[in-house]
């Protein structure tokens, strides 16, 4: 066959839609590429020899091998899409099969060589496509284009996300909202494999694009920008790291040799939408716990997209712009209305500039930036009028991103990929009265009063900036050896500016001749009103360098057994606000083990086992919090005259000296973390079975274990000094000894001191997952496809994770789960994101020509309920309020309040489709989410003691519940 006569071509792509739907992912290198392999064989056995071709249907690009001595070949480093693969040897030729490859994995195609048939002959056939790859030993789910075209799946990179196995919600805390990282429907971040939803790493088109500032989410594309996800929930390999949770690796659309044009929109319309129920509150004073019942949201997102040659064979273009909007107004307790309006005009463009068959260079630019507007009103719950306005901020969110990258092929056995890559992140928060309105607050009366014009008590403004650099490389070493090895290194940098609003903070007391301020000043006589002044500002640009790189050898030790054989090696290093690293991480080496055995040579099944052990880095919010040069005074006065409309008071008789909590310094680096610090580690152990269950039916199943070996936080040294309240915090592993510096006689120098593990008094961090998942999928042959899987499983022990869904922090790596060892007693039992069932449904069935019906179905247990209070016995941790594992003084431990419902989701989609305008393609789609409006409770109030440790009467009270009902109406025209 010659491909590239493509006059000669018809009945080739006459057969690609047959062929989409029987091509199944198999494990492949490269984190945008993908691999054909397979054996040639004839009636006598393997045949060597032969000239294999792949030819790239949206390019019209080939690739030639030639089979080894078992009849084996391989096609490393392929672009993602459509290929036509056949073999020739003398005056015979095999079958042309049409194969799919897909991101990261590949596809495993075997050619029977015939006698010489006619070039334009075609035979595509079920038995030419495995519907198992033998040699593949992680865990992996592919979610296509025509995944999502056909399935009634939200429009949100997170909800593709949970379609992995075992994924689950994280907390709503972490949402996607317009303070949050992500642009989003309402999903909130997952978790997978039991991590935290801060512990994924996120690729689009080769380069990661997470948040390294708290690990929550990472940029985006415009949704009809994506073309496939790969999902990698374990068992992956050494050329992915940074993550303890998943990977989740994804390509974007590109041009073809054929001019497309699609434009269309999505519209969510509030009118449609259910409503959740509002929580009466017990106390008389107070009507409502929670509103959201009464919350309305508008949705609409509208989008065009073009993608062709721009010179035929050569270079090649996708371009898609998308302007979202939502109306939103928010209902809260206490008498709060926040309307909000967000407007985000994404756009991407994709570029390949083919140079040959062998040589490519590709441009990828996209921006996710968005702004967000949100103004806030009191509003009366009785009679639900709406009042003043008090407050009006302003959210900028996303950056522009650029992706630039080569990819090249040596013979016929070496590949080649090198990256570069720049991306930024806005996050700055605005109100028109930060510039000039202090925050001033009355307290001289029993009831405190805001005064002036402030509406935000602090200023904020934050950018993080990513630069990579990036190469790998996979060499056919022989028949049996395909060596993989690369290395990266990626410059952090964040910049974070916070301060009060106006640049100060004025509090007006009432006082006492005699009275002794903090300062030690004693009040004198005739003063009555005292003020007190705060100036503090935080500001820097805080850089994290991190680089690794790995060697992996795929090795078929035996007929029908490939050994995978990795090690990566992993670098970071954080850095203070003048650049002094206060975390330096080197010599990571983290060992990848990967098995996979066909047990009855028919290529039907594989028994594979993986082993693998993954590091996290620290996240920079860390060196925001931890290692910023910080100005923080506080001066006293007596308020001698009136106070200004904007709050201001005349600073004039000062009452005692200066009291300074920061100096504008950066603080010593040897204070900040322990000298000795080790970094987070977790071990993974996978086992499973895949094996055909029937024609075009294909099952598994897998048990995952994870063992977080060692943590990361930050933890007080106060109670092994002896130091009340000092709040001294140093990064630790905890459960270890605390190498460290502290100034112990006041003298003004540092003293190296050792603190044992006994003293410190804090347990280790565990967590432990153990999960077995059985799958089930019937690949998509244009009438039907169905997919599903039921996962039990368990994530226990004392720490979630780098994020605290608990408590709802997301300053990753710096939360108060060990702030004091008090706060460890009971703190062992289920975590947040232990859900101990869970089972997800998908379907698809063409019922008639044009008509697509679809649905989605979820099934999971409910999160388990917590206690918290305070300690009664340890003044430490009390110092925390109800933060400790005890209610009204008696224990509590993890999880012993039982746990939320079980909560049920039907999804369901009708799409149709027509003919019109001459070629052009209408498509009309319904989706309704939720159907039934289940409203059942997924989060509550754990809090069951209120201040000074008396009861709390909403102890047990649901907070959030499961999204409401939804429809969404889609319309989109392509030519």
């Amino acid at each position: 066959m010659t491909p590239r006569d493509r006059g000669r071509v018809g009945p080739l792509l006459a057969a690609i839609a047959l062929g989409l739907a029987l091509a199944p992912p198999a494990h492949g290198q490269g984190k945008t590429l993908g691999h054909i392999q397979g054996q040639v064989f004839a009636s006598s056995g393997p045949v060597a020899d032969v000239t294999v071709t792949a030819w790239h249907v949206d390019t019209a690009r080939t690739r030639t091998a030639v089979s080894g001595s078992d009849g084996r070949y391989r096609f490393s480093g392929l672009a993602v899409g459509t290929y036509a693969v056949t073999g020739v040897l003398g005056g015979s030729q095999t079958s042309t099969i049409i194969a799919e490859v897909h991101v990261g994995e590949g596809t495993v195609v075997d050619l029977r060589v015939e006698s010489a048939r006619a070039v334009e002959e075609v035979i595509v056939t079920r038995e030419s496509i495995p519907l198992v790859d033998t040699t593949r030993s992680e865990t992996t789910r592919i979610v296509t284009a025509g995944d999502l075209e056909r399935l009634p799946i939200p429009r949100d990179p997170n909800a593709v996300v949970m379609m992995a196995p075992g994924a689950v919600y994280g907390d709503t805390a972490f949402g996607t909202g317009r303070r949050r990282q992500q642009y989003g429907t309402g999903y909130g971040y997952a978790s997978l494999g039991g991590a935290s939803v801060a512990e994924n790493v996120y690729y689009i088109n080769g380069m990661n694009v997470t948040n390294f500032r708290t690990g929550l989410g990472a940029s985006t594309v415009p949704f009809e920008f994506y073309d496939q996800f790969q999902l990698k929930t374990g068992g992956f390999g050494a050329d992915f790291g940074r993550a303890t949770g998943g990977v989740i690796n994804s390509v974007t659309k590109r041009g073809t040799n054929e001019w497309q044009w699609t434009v269309g929109g999505y519209f969510e319309p509030d009118s449609l939408r259910g409503r959740v129920p509002n929580v009466e509150h017990p106390s008389p004073w107070r009507r409502y716990d929670t509103v959201g019942g009464l919350d309305e949201k508008d949705q609409h997102d509208v989008f065009v997209s073009v993608g062709g040659p721009v010179v035929s064979d050569r270079l090649l273009v996708y371009g898609i712009y998308d302007l979202r909007s939502v109306d939103e107004d928010i209902y809260r307790a206490y008498g709060r209305l926040s309307k909000a309006t967000e407007d985000a005009g994404f756009w991407g463009l994709k570029v390949d500039w083919l140079l040959s068959d062998n040589h490519r260079i590709e441009y990828t630019g996209f921006s996710d930036e968005k702004t967000a507007h949100q103004t806030s009103f009191r509003w009366d719950d009785e009679t639900g009028e709406v009042g003043e306005q008090y407050r009006t901020t302003e959210f900028s969110r996303g950056g522009v991103n650029h992706i630039l990258a080569y990819r090249g092929y040596f013979g016929t056995n070496v590949a080649v990929s090198a990256l570069w890559g720049r991306g930024e992140y806005d996050l700055t928060n605005t109100s028109p009265e930060d510039a000039g309105c202090p925050v001033a607050l009355d307290s001289r009366q029993r009831f405190r009063r805001l005064l002036g014009c402030w509406t935000n008590f602090t200023r904020s403004g934050g950018k993080d900036e990513r630069r990579v650099g990036r190469v790998d490389v996979e060499w056919v070493v022989d028949e049996n050896h395909l060596l993989s090895f690369g290395a990266d290194r990626e410059v952090r940098t964040s910049f974070d500016y916070l301060g009060y609003s106006g640049g100060g903070y004025y509090r007006y007391f009432g006082a006492e001749p005699g009275m002794v301020l903090n300062n030690g000043a004693v009040v004198p006589d005739g003063v009555t009103q005292i003020t007190r002044h705060r100036q503090f500002e935080r500001r820097g640009d805080f850089d994290v360098i991190a680089s690794s790189f790995y060697v992996e050898d795929e090795w078929l030790i035996a007929p029908g057994a490939t050994l995978r054989l990795g090690l990566r090696n992993e670098r970071y290093d954080n850095r203070n606000s003048v650049g002094a690293s206060f975390v330096k991480m080197t010599d990571q080496f983290a060992p990848r083990i990967g098995l996979a055995w066909d047990p009855d040579g028919a290529g039907t099944s594989r028994l594979f086992a993986n082993y693998g052990r993954y590091h996290l880095p620290v996240a920079s919010i860390v060196n925001i919090r931890m290692a910023s040069a910080a100005l923080f005074t506080e001066d006293w006065y007596a308020l001698d005259a009136a106070i200004a409309e904007d709050g201001t008071a005349p600073l004039e008789t000062r009452l005692g000296p200066q009291t300074v909590y920061a100096d504008g310094r950066p603080r010593d680096v040897r204070t900040i973390a322990d000298q000795d610090l080790r970094p987070m580690v977790q071990d993974e152990y996978i086992v499973g079975y895949e094996w055909e269950l029937m024609e075009d039916f294909v099952a598994s199943a897998t048990f995952t274990y994870r063992n977080l070996a060692e943590g990361i936080e930050d933890v007080t040294t106060d109670e092994a000094l002896g130091r009340f309240a000092d709040f001294n915090y140093v990064l630790a592993n905890p459960g270890r000894d605390i190498r460290t510096f502290v100034d112990l006689d006041g003298d003004g120098a540092l003293d190296e001191v050792t603190l044992a593990a006994e003293d410190l008094g804090y347990p280790a961090a565990k967590r432990r997952y153990q999960a077995l998942t059985f799958d089930v999928k019937r690949r998509w042959d244009g009438v039907y496809t169905l997919r599903g899987a039921y996962t039990v499983s368990r994530s226990h022990g004392n720490y979630e994770g780098t994020v605290r869904s608990d408590t709802g922090e997301d300053i990753a790596g710096y939360t108060t789960q060990f702030d004091f060892a008090g706060m460890l007693d009971g703190a062992d039992g289920d975590l947040p994101n232990d859900r101990r069932h869970m089972v997800r449904a998908w379907g698809a069935w063409a019922f008639a020509d044009n008509w697509l019906l679809s649905g989605a179905f979820e099934f999971s247990s409910g999160r388990p309920i917590n206690a918290f209070g305070y300690h009664p016995t340890d003044p430490y941790a009390s110092l925390y309020g109800a933060a400790s594992f005890y209610r009204q003084g008696t224990p509590a431990p993890r999880g012993s309040g039982g746990s939320t419902p079980f909560v049920y989701r039907l999804d369901l989609g009708l799409k149709h489709t027509r003919e019109v305008f001459d070629g052009g393609t209408l498509t009309a789609r319904l989706d309704v989410f939720n159907v039934f409006d289940f409203d059942d409770e997924i989060e509550v109030d754990e809090y069951a003691d209120t201040w000074g440790g008396r009861e709390s009467s909403t102890f047990g009270f649901p907070i959030r519940f499961q999204q409401p009902r939804s429809v969404r109406l889609g319309l989109q025209y392509s030519f």
